[in-house]
């Protein structure tokens, strides 16, 4: 099985919380897991917020973004998918940077792994197979 693995799910698994171990599973059952190039912009922007907005140290952040990261097996170029994700994120009124996820995945036929509820019922009415972990 391939997997497209949105940033809110592996910094789910990187930083151990609630829904880690689903995530975790999931990922272990894979065959391939990828990601557009924007998983890690989002990931690192998220680690800076949590070092700057809550007591999680430096050192732990860069550790789990590079957890986040690692995760990925390859990375796909945005320039590569934006036409689509862009057409799509006109389509169902909702931003291009998650409709990438959700075109990576439909040309791979992969599932997508999100957290985000709105995304994955989006996902779902345009033929992409989610797994809610």
């Amino acid at each position: 099985m391939n997997l497209v693995l949105d940033t809110s799910a592996g910094i789910e698994l990187a930083l151990g919380r609630v829904k880690a171990k689903g995530i975790a599973s999931l990922l272990s059952d894979a065959a391939w897991v990828i990601a557009p190039e924007l998983y890690v912009t989002e990931a690192a922007n998220t680690f800076w917020k949590l070092y700057h907005m809550s007591d999680i140290p430096l050192d732990q952040c860069e550790e789990a973004l590079d957890s986040t990261i690692s995760l990925i097996d390859d990375f796909f170029s945005s320039k590569d998918l934006y036409r689509e994700a862009f057409g799509l994120a006109c389509l169902v009124k909702h931003p291009v940077y998650d409709m990438l996820f959700c075109v990576l995945a439909r040309r791979h036929n992969a599932q997508l792994i999100s957290l985000d509820k709105k995304l994955c019922a989006l996902a779902v009415k345009h033929g992409v197979k989610v797994t809610m972990p």
